[in-house]
Formats: C-alpha cells, structure tokens, sequence
C-alpha cells in the first residue's frame, strides 16, 4: 500500500525541488531530472556576444591566443553566467589581448525566447559585464 504512494510523492518531492533550483538560477530546466527540458531552448543554444561579436567568430580568428581550458570556461558561461565568472573571463580576454583596439569589453549571454502564440521569437539578455582595460 505504502509502496503504490511512493513513486508519485518521490517524484513530486523531485519535480518539486527541480522547479525552486530553477527559479532560483542555481540549474538550468534541463538539469535534475528535466522537469521543464521542453519549457526553453537548451543552455548550449545560448549566444555569447564579446563588444556585439559572437564568440564562435572571434574563436575562429583567434584560437591560438584563446587556450583550450578558457574556450570551455567561456562555453561554460551559457550554463552559468554569474557576474563573477564574467568578470574572471574578461581578465583572461584582457591579458591574452583579445579586440586589442577595444577600450571596453563588453561580455554578454543571451538566450532565446519563443512565443508560440505570436509566433515571434527574440532573445533576453541574462547577464552582462563591462570591463575597463
């Protein structure tokens, strides 16, 4: 009798604590069981934008000044995009020289947003850093 109760309340304890984490930024929908997975666009498909430049691009130009461990620290910004790992990223950007003729380094991290109903879709802007060379 127990047992036939379990599951449900197990998962409703799971989905429960899966929708605070959300709201509260700590994880993604995507993460702790995918609850909300189908609710946004996966982290992945985030755009990091470096002075209104997509990184893939500035990547491309520049891969053998940007390490390994800092590609993936920069990648990782579409997961968790806290202001301070922002501003540790624009250091390194800052110290390998990345958009030399820049004053100002302007870090961003922007996730697409879709309105079915006016089948529209936009971005929203989740975090932004400016660093002063």
């Amino acid at each position: 009798m127990i047992l036939r109760y379990a599951v449900p309340i197990l998962a409703f304890c799971i989905a429960s604590v899966q929708f605070y984490n959300v709201q509260d930024g700590l994880i993604s929908r995507w993460k702790g069981g995918g609850f909300g997975m189908y609710t946004e666009a996966h982290p992945q498909r985030r755009p990091i934008l470096i002075n209104g430049i997509f990184y893939k691009n500035i990547l491309k130009e520049n891969k053998s000044k940007i390490s390994d461990e800092l590609d993936l620290e920069i990648q990782s910004l579409r997961e968790n995009a806290s202001s301070e790992k922002l501003f540790s990223i624009a250091k390194q950007l800052d110290a390998i020289n990345i958009l030399p003729e820049k004053k100002l380094l302007i870090i961003q991290v922007w996730k697409p947003v879709f309105n079915i109903k006016k089948q529209s879709a936009s971005r929203e802007l989740i975090n932004e850093i400016e660093y002063v060379r």
